[in-house]
Parts: structure tokens; sequence; C-alpha cells
């Protein structure tokens, strides 16, 4: 009496670690060593050839693939271990993946949630350019920073300073000479920030707002480099030539 084919996998819908509605592949190994795959999306790279047979590599093993069908909305892959002749050459060889649908629907995700986290953020880029440059790189790094965030945030603030002029002329016809004084350090801060910021956009800096203080105590608080020490030569005898 022959044994009953070994089924490996199933049709999962809610199996740990697997996002809701995906299904796994389902494996069918028979007696006499072949083997079905039975999927619900086409395996890529498949191509099946009388000339050049195309081999399927499951979990270390090669089986060629004979026959390919879609049953329905399932795709069939009909296997046998491969077993070349002396002049029988393989196609093109795929590594089954069985996961390879679950990773493709988890980047799909990835990529929608990311876009819809930057359309949330699109209004606030400005605001985002005017934070301190490890913060930024932090956001670049999972892909939350839009790359015009430096030059809005420019923009942005040479926005603020025009304003600031303006309320400080405002304030100096009013005749509030303390709220001028307040307008007119704001703006000459801003004055101050806003080259700096450029400069060191120039060298592929993404700095934030009003980081030149902390430039400046860092240059101040770093320890001048040593002089170069003069070579000492031998000194050379005035001796001379012997007798």
């Amino acid at each position: 009496m022959s044994e009953l084919p070994v089924i490996v996998g199933a049709k999962r819908s809610n199996a740990a670690g697997r996002l809701i509605g995906d299904k796994g592949d389902q494996l069918v190994y028979g007696d006499d060593g072949g083997l079905v795959v039975y999927s619900a999306t086409a395996i890529d790279g498949v191509l099946v050839s009388q000339h050049r047979p195309c081999l399927l590599v499951v979990d270390g093993v090669r089986f060629v693939i004979r026959t390919y069908t879609l049953e329905g909305r399932q795709h069939v892959y009909r296997c046998e271990p491969w077993q070349p002749g002396p002049y029988e050459r393989e196609g093109a060889v795929v590594d089954y993946d069985p996961d390879r649908v679950h990773h493709h629907r988890v980047e799909r995700l990835h990529l929608f949630v990311r876009a819809l986290v930057l359309l949330v953020l699109l209004p606030a880029v400005p605001v985002l350019g005017l934070l301190p440059e490890d913060t930024k790189k932090q956001l670049k790094e999972h892909g939350l920073l839009p790359g015009g965030s430096q030059m809005s945030s420019l923009v942005f603030e040479w926005m603020l300073l025009l304003l600031v002029v303006a309320a400080e002329l405002l304030l100096v016809v009013s005749g509030s000479l303390v709220g001028a004084g307040l307008c007119a350090l704001v703006a000459l801060t801003l004055l101050v920030d806003i080259p700096h910021r450029v400069v060191l956009a120039a060298e592929n800096r993404d700095i934030g707002v009003f980081a030149w203080p902390r430039e400046l105590w860092r240059s101040m608080r770093a320890e001048p480099p040593a002089p170069d020490q003069p070579k000492l030569e031998p000194p050379q005898s005035n001796a001379g030539p012997e007798a």
C-alpha cells in the first residue's frame, strides 16, 4: 500500500506574523519524489521550456518544472527531481521563497504608510528643516524627511525676517522703542543664521536653525592643533680632510 502524499504548508489566513488575508503556498510531495506547488500567485522567474528546463530550488533540492497550469485562481507547478543526463543543461534556476508574497505585501504596505506620513507632514516641511542636524539624519534614515525641507526652511526664515523688519518699522513709528529693539535683535540673529545655514548647505550639511552659537562654542572649546616640530639635523663636523 503506497503512502499518502506529504503536504507541507497550507492556505494560511491568520497565521502569526503574517498580514490578514495573506495566503501561503501548498507543497505536495509524492511517493516518487515529485513535487506539486499550489500558489495563489505566480513564481517570479519561472519559465517552462523544453530545451533548457527551468529548475526550482526548494530547501536546497533541485526540481525540474515539467508543467505549469492555472487551475481557477491557483498557479500549479508540477515538478520532478532533477536528474540531468550527460548532455542536458539547466536553464533558469529559481530559488523558491515561500514568503515572497508576504514580503511583497509588507513592502507595499511600508511604502503606502511612508507616503501617507509624508502627505500628513507636508504642511510641516519648513518646520522640519529647522530641526537640529542629528534629528534630521534620523528622520532621513527612516524616509520621513522630504528632500526640499532645507530649502523650504530657508525660505521660511527669509519670510520671518521680512515680517520682523516690518514689525520693527511699525513699532518705531508707533513710538514703542523697547519692542522695536527686540525686533531688531531678532532680525540681527536671523541675518547671521541664514547665511550660516546657506554656507554649510553648500558643504552638504543639513543643519537646523540657530546652529551657529553651538558651532562657535564648539570651535572655541576645540584644542588648537599642535605646531609642527622642526626636524633636528645632526651636527656637521668642521674637521678638515685627514692628512
